[in-house]
């Protein structure tokens, strides 16, 4: 006996749920292949690049600290030119016009860098006269140098001076003419025109330049 036969009445209900619900069924398929046709019509995901915005808004003469920045992804299409990609880039940056939340930032809103070359961190700075006049001139910035100073021995000949290092392999970070007013230099004052070689340096040998202030000359050694 079959199915149909041993349950009539059962039988006849489900097709007639079938007929009733065939609209609903063709919908639903249809829905579907046009969900498949649409997903596969769609162009892919435009291609983004991280860019540094500001988190919030900041007034112009800030100096960005990492809680004044963050990360998004734009399409390429609308990064602007310039626009920093690592938060850690910018951070101690200051900016020269007001940024609003979600704005890019980008260079030209931020001060130039103050010398020749960035800090590198852990670093110190320490601006000098160097002894030598013509060494001064040959430096450029992005040179190693060692930074001496006299010292008196005394030995079995007798007094005689030799050198003693007091910061190794010192980054020369600019060269420039010192500022015109009371600024206080390491080394012999020279004249109004002596070059001011500004260096940077790990802090214990920054404190030992700035002891030599006012009682010692230094010269600085180009090394590689």
């Amino acid at each position: 006996m079959t199915p149909a036969a041993a349950h009539p009445h059962r039988w006849l209900r489900w097709r007639v749920l079938a007929w009733r619900t065939r609209p609903l069924q063709v919908l639903l398929g249809l829905a579907v292949a046009g969900a498949v046709v649409l997903h596969q019509l769609a162009p892919p995901a435009p291609s983004t690049t991280a860019v540094v915005v500001a988190a919030r808004d900041l007034a112009a003469g800030t100096d960005l600290a990492r809680a004044d920045l963050r990360t998004v992804h734009l399409p390429d299409g609308v990064v602007p030119d310039g626009a920093a990609r690592r938060t850690e880039d910018l951070t101690g940056r200051r900016t020269v016009v007001p940024l609003t939340r979600g704005l890019p930032v980008v260079d030209s809103l931020l001060a130039g860098s103050r010398f020749g070359l960035d800090q590198p961190p852990g670093t110190v700075v320490v601006p000098l006269r160097l002894a030598d006049a013509a060494v001064a001139a040959l430096l450029r910035p992005g040179d190693r140098v060692d930074l001496v100073t006299p010292v008196a021995t005394t030995g079995a000949d007798g007094d005689s001076t030799g050198a003693e290092v007091v910061a190794h392999r010192a980054l020369v970070l600019d060269v420039s003419r010192p500022a015109t007013g009371p600024v206080s230099m390491l080394g012999t004052p020279g004249e109004d025109d002596a070059s001011v070689t500004v260096v940077a340096v790990a802090p214990e040998e920054g404190a030992r330049l700035a002891a030599l202030t006012g009682w010692s000359t230094v010269n600085a050694v180009l090394v590689g």
